[in-house]
């Protein structure tokens, strides 16, 4: 009836009933409630924890997060959320980014409405073989590789963001080409200007 997590969680920590208990040393981005029925989860997150976001994902279980005075204020999310499982974890915020761990959630980044903004962070070395067409937000690599081994191509190199809609930011990325360049961004969209911002890039 109790769960108690004292280290670090990648990916999302899921409860649909009981008791959660994030100790002191916990490392958690974030936590699902899925509650049937009000009081089926209790909350307890310690002096110290380090959590992204708390939310729920059920009516019930925006009361059972409400009902938690432990959880510190700036992750407690009140509204119901709908989860997206095109990746290995988040809600897309910047407590709680998208995670990305290998090439089929890189290449799910396309089925984002970029009318928005969102944030993802790669937690893996991974590598690609097509582009991003369009990006907004803030991708951060976490200083893994992103491989993109591109061997032809129509304008003699490759690009991994096609454009960006809005103003975004790339940072701690390594990226390693094959056999032609690679390009980290083609082009702002076309008659707006959109800035972004680049921090900590390499290319090998």
């Amino acid at each position: 009836a109790s769960y108690h997590e004292f280290g670090k969680v990648v990916g999302n920590l899921e409860i649909a009933k009981g008791r959660l208990e994030l100790a002191a040393s916990a490392n958690v981005g974030t936590v699902l409630i899925s509650s049937a029925a009000a009081n089926d989860v209790k909350i307890e997150v310690a002096e110290g924890a380090n959590v992204g976001t708390v939310a729920p994902t059920t009516e019930a279980a925006k009361a059972d997060v409400e009902a938690s005075t432990t959880i510190p204020a700036e992750a407690k999310e009140t509204k119901v959320i709908t989860v997206n499982n095109d990746y290995a974890g988040g809600l897309g915020t910047e407590r709680s980014p998208y995670l990305i761990a290998n090439a089929e959630q890189f290449n799910k980044l396309n089925n984002l409405d970029w009318a928005k903004s969102y944030y993802v962070k790669q937690t893996e070395d991974i590598t690609i073989t097509t582009p991003v067409v369009k990006f907004a937000g803030v991708y951060d690599g976490d200083n893994n590789k992103l491989i993109y081994n591109y061997d032809s191509s129509d304008l003699g190199y490759a690009y991994i963001f096609k454009q960006i809609a809005s103003y975004s930011e790339f940072k701690n990325m390594h990226i390693v080409m094959g056999r032609n360049a690679v390009a980290l961004l083609k082009e702002a969209d076309w008659g707006t200007a959109y800035g972004a911002t680049f921090e900590n890039i390499s290319f090998s």
